[in-house]
């Protein structure tokens, strides 16, 4: 093989063999870091010199063969190049000089220097002279630092008495100093007849010619950057890489495998114990480390260390003291059993912690050390085999188990509704909500488990250092590894009391990941909260766990131990146990009632007054906007405390609770624009529990706001989020919400399946059941069973009352009975509920006020109908609830029509078509229309879809029917498809507001009474407009123009 950036060398050789043909005898000590061409140079010279006559001698020396007396100099004579006359000749002398055992493989000598004496050199000498007499001799040694002493003797004696032999002899060595016989190398470089030749690595410009004798000279050209950063131009790695990559080979990108691999390895074991110990520690390290360091890690001396990393270096492995490429560690981790990477790993926590280093770090080889034979990370590592290096490649390592812990979080969508309730399957309800039989995590220390989780070197130091570090990762979003952190120091407790605060830390972290995982600690917290051990805020925190499961009774017994007669005050800036006390009271309201019945609900909200304390006042605003207590300003203290509020700080329970609070108090749009960067900021950090908390909350904000198709996007996602076990009594939500998206959009069989899934008993103790109980009767309503759902909402209401919960802004119970009541023929009733309700709500527009509004329409005085539906409409508009806006709109049409206004009926049913085609409604998606759908947590809706309310005569299809399933959009009322998303054409501001109000059916009079304009200037503005819309009269204006203006003329109407 050709040899590159090594002819000056060669050429130097031959000039040396040249002179010594005269008899000039010379010697040639070739130097090099590990693998940069010292052997291929020394053959190829061989081959050219014995292709001129001489005669060859050659040998190679080994670290392994350095016990072996005379090695060197046994593999000289039994070369093919030794004639078998001198063979003899050499073992007659050492036999006579008391030196053949030397040359008994079976029976070597045990003090291999001094196995010849300077007779028998002296003879060795003449046979030398007499061979080169014959035909000039060239003795070649290759890796001559590793040759035994007496053949080391042996060359020295050679060398010394070359001055008129035709003789070369051509030495190989590392660059890096004689450790075992420094006065070898210095008395030879000494002699005036020695010549020290240094081969270097290959510059850029000799890799782009070695790698175009496979690649091309473009390609060579090209990649010889990529090339020098991986490889640092050393020639084996150079043509590793070479076999690792095939034609064509893509701009700027070598693939890095493993022929690269097995090269580094070869590397490492030539360069000699030294060499393989310092890489298995920096592969260990995985950073930079201090050679005093690495030292101390491998048993080396400082300087030892850093000649050897500088000799790494140059040989293209290193790079700023760490490897060129992730493969190149994971080769050295492959060739380490993982007993010995558990060790090194051990060693090296505790050498960082004595050196200062931050606890994350040491925490990391603490859990690399503690794994068990044959798990460690060797398998991750050996996945960075492979690799294809974009461009010039800068230092990296790859990512193991130092680093992080692998976790299967971040489950995608589920794709069909069966992927979810498989989880569940056809059990019963009371087989579906058992806890499966988990071992429980016990509390109670053992001394043998505890003294095997560390590594031998771990001390008491290893236990702070381990909770530090996952209070870290926390903070940083890095669940997986404050896990393993956490379970590593819960094995490794010395004594119970401590055992419990970790199981706290614990089971805060597992929660975050995963709830089902929680209930296996469940018993040991406990029982360590009512022993006492576990107090302050992870004892808080198990009240939400239990709560969760809806073991209500048990979370009662801990909080009055915590809050009850005899426990310790409140300590610190932030009341946890009332404020969770509080929470509670609103999440199992009975329950609380039951264990603390007579308590001044009115002392309990007084928390909202106190500014300090985000966590009270969430609560406490909750607490008011359930109760419907007067005198406080809910959406006011609720957005305060979502003010700054971090996932991070603020625990998420208590900003789910502020959320729920603007939600209750008819403030969707608000609580919208608070709970949109709050879910952004949980997917970012990888909270499942508050990302699929927060997702369930934005999908009832979207339901509320009438936009069915994102509720249920959002409530799909919130159940992927969760195993159907994690969910506990909080499923009640996403489920509510999935029944009524789907029966909002006449999925009947789709809503049927999730009413399906199993649900635990205790949840219909909290406001979730409402929630389920309240889409259940929609469900029901919508086909057909008006009794049934009647029930449902009548359940709804005693539970409400019971709980002392009576707020439309949570169920609109009544609203939802008067729509059932209205199916059953009893209007009477319905009218009273609806009257009832009315009275019940604050001043203002709210969504709850405009659909009482709506039904007070339908089941009142018909003279009264088309004023109270107009207010319903303007009530709706300014709530923004787009579905029941809709409802309400067909309706109007309806009666608009049967007083004879068709204009206006017109304008009202092209409203309510483009609002159903832009929501999601069954109108614009072509499913079967079906009496109303409702909203979880929101009163229901009429009799008759979006479309069906328009009146029939405005239809080129007649009279609203049934639809099958796959029938196109429902046409607008001009007879013509209705189209989603046209852009409307540029219009000023003072167009569009007359534009959206003639739109709606005033006259220019009307319009310019309500703009305080001029009619004149009315009728030039309608006129552009009808230019820019390319229509010739008002009811061919369209739909689209209510998007933005359709508020402002409600409003000014």
């Amino acid at each position: 093989m050709k040899l590159i950036e090594r002819e000056a060398a060669l050429a130097t050789l031959w000039n040396l063999f040249t002179e010594s043909l005269c008899g000039r005898g010379k010697v040639a000590v070739v130097s090099g870091v590990v693998a940069t061409g010292k052997t291929a140079l020394l053959r190829a010279f061989a081959e050219r010199a014995t292709g001129s006559g001489a005669v060859f001698l050659g040998a190679a020396a080994s670290h392994a063969g350095q016990g072996v007396p005379l090695g060197v100099l046994k593999q000289l004579v039994r070369g093919a190049g030794c004639p078998s006359g001198v063979r003899g000749e050499v073992r007659r002398l050492l036999d006579e000089g008391s030196g053949a055992a030397a040359f008994d493989e079976d029976h070597p000598r045990p003090d291999p220097g001094t196995q010849v004496t300077g007779a028998v050199l002296e003879e060795l000498h003449r046979i030398v002279l007499r061979m080169a007499e014959r035909a000039p001799l060239v003795i070649g040694v290759d890796d001559v630092h590793h040759a035994d002493p007496a053949s080391l003797r042996f060359l020295l004696y050679i060398a010394h008495r070359l001055k008129t032999a035709r003789v070369l002899i051509v030495l190989t060595e590392r660059t890096e100093p004689w450790r075992d016989h420094p006065l070898f190398h210095a008395d030879l470089l000494s002699r005036p007849h020695c010549r020290r030749i240094r081969l270097e690595p290959l510059s850029r410009h000799g890799q782009a010619r070695l790698l175009a004798t496979r690649l091309g000279t473009r390609a060579g050209c090209r990649l010889a950057e990529v090339c020098h950063a991986v490889t640092g131009g050393n020639p084996l790695l150079v043509q590793a890489l070479l076999k690792d990559n095939r034609l064509p080979v893509r701009d700027a990108e070598l693939t890095v495998d493993g022929a690269y691999q097995r090269a580094v390895t070869s590397c490492l074991h030539r360069g000699g114990p030294a060499m393989a110990s310092i890489a298995r520690a920096l592969a260990i390290l995985r950073e930079p480390a201090a050679p005093a360091l690495l030292g101390r890690l491998v048993g080396l001396d400082t300087g030892q260390v850093t000649e050897t990393m500088d000799a790494m270096a140059t040989a293209g492995l290193l790079d700023t003291g760490r490897f060129r490429h992730p493969a190149a560690r994971a080769a050295v981790l492959d060739g380490m059993a993982p007993e010995e990477r558990a060790a090194l790993h051990g060693r090296a926590a505790r050498l960082l912690h004595d050196h200062g280093a931050a606890p994350p770090v040491v925490a990391a080889h603490l859990l690399a050390a503690s794994r068990p034979a044959g798990t460690g990370p060797a398998g991750a590592d050996q996945a960075t085999a492979g690799l294809t290096v974009p461009g010039p490649a800068g230092p990296g390592t790859p990512t193991d188990a130092v680093s992080r812990v692998t976790s299967g979080s971040g489950a995608g969508l589920p794709g069909s509704i069966s992927e979810f309730t498989a989880g569940y399957g056809d059990r019963p309800v009371a087989e579906a909500v058992t806890e499966p039989p988990l071992m429980p995590l016990p509390l109670t220390a053992s001394a043998g488990r505890a003294a095997s989780a560390f590594a031998p070197e771990a001390g008491p130091w290893a236990l702070p250092v381990l909770e530090e570090a996952a209070e870290q990762a926390l903070a940083d979003g890095e669940l997986h590894t404050a896990l393993a952190c956490l379970r590593l120091a819960h094995d490794a407790c010395p004594d119970e009391d401590r055992r419990a605060s970790v199981a706290g830390a614990l089971a805060r972290t597992e929660w975050r990941i995963d709830p089902t995982a929680v209930r296996r600690l469940l018993p040991a917290l406990l029982s360590a909260a009512r022993e006492g051990r576990l107090t302050g805020p992870p004892a808080v925190r198990l009240l939400g766990y239990l709560a969760w499961y809806g073991r209500t009774g048990e979370a009662i017994d801990v909080l009055g131990r915590l809050a009850g007669p005899g426990a310790a005050p409140p300590r610190g800036p932030v009341r946890e146990v009332e404020a969770a006390r509080l929470l509670m009271s609103c999440l199992c309201p009975e329950a609380m009632d039951r264990a603390a019945p007579g308590r001044d609900a009115a002392q309990d909200r007084a928390a909202v007054a106190s500014p300090a304390n985000r966590q009270l006042r969430a609560a406490a605003t909750l607490s008011a906007a359930l109760t419907g207590a007067p005198g406080h300003d809910v959406p006011g203290v609720a957005e305060q405390v979502l003010q700054g509020a971090r996932l991070g700080e603020t625990p998420s329970e208590y900003v789910l609770a502020a959320l729920a609070a603007l939600v209750y108090d008819d403030r969707p749009d608000k609580a919208a624009r608070w709970c949109d960067p709050l879910l952004e900021e949980a997917a970012a950090r990888r909270d499942t529990v508050a990302h699929a908390a927060l997702a369930t909350a934005r999908a009832v904000i979207s339901l509320r706001q009438g936009e069915l198709v994102a509720a249920e996007r959002h409530a799909r996602a919130a159940l992927s989020r969760l195993s159907p076990a994690g969910w506990g009594v909080a499923i009640g939500l996403p489920l509510s919400v999935m029944v009524s998206a789907t029966t909002g959009m006449d999925r009947y069989e789709d809503a049927a399946t999730y009413l399906g899934v199993a649900v635990p008993e205790a949840m219909f103790q909290t406001p979730c059941g409402l929630h389920y109980l309240q889409a259940r009767g929609h469900y029901r309503l919508a086909t057909g069973h008006a009794a049934a759902a009647l029930a449902d909402f009548r359940s709804c209401g005693d539970l409400a009352r019971r709980w002392g919960f009576d707020v439309p802004g949570l169920v609109a119970w009544r609203a939802d009975m008067a729509r059932a009541l209205i199916e059953l023929g009893e209007l009477r009733e319905a009218a009273a509920l609806a009257a009832e309700q009315l009275g019940r709500l604050r001043p203002g527009p709210s969504r709850t006020r405009g659909v009482t509004l709506y039904i007070q329409a339908l089941t009142g005085d018909p003279a009264d109908r088309r004023r109270l539906l107009r207010e319903a409409v303007a009530v709706l508009e300014q709530s923004g609830d787009q579905y029941e806006l809709a409802l309400a709109l067909g309706e109007l049409s309806r009666a608009q029509h049967a007083s004879g206004e068709g204009d206006l009926a017109s304008v009202s049913a092209r409203r309510a078509r483009h609002l159903a085609e832009r929501f999601g409604m069954p109108a614009a998606a072509g499913s079967p229309s079906r009496p109303g759908a409702p909203q979880a947590g929101t009163p229901g809706s009429p009799a008759r879809s979006p479309a069906e309310q328009v009146a029939p005569e405005l239809s080129p299809a007649g009279p609203a029917k049934r639809r099958p399933a796959g029938r196109a959009a429902a046409p607008t009322a001009g007879g013509t498809p209705a189209r989603a998303n046209v852009p409307v054409p540029e219009l000023t501001e003072a167009e569009r507001k007359v534009a959206a109000l003639a739109a709606q059916g005033h006259t220019n009079r009307q319009i310019a009474d309500t703009l305080l304009i001029t009619v004149s200037t009315v009728e030039q503005h309608l006129t552009r407009v009808y230019r820019k819309l390319n229509v010739t009269r008002r009811a061919d204006l369209r739909p689209e123009l209510w998007s933005t203006t359709g508020t402002y003329a409600a409003r000014n109407g």
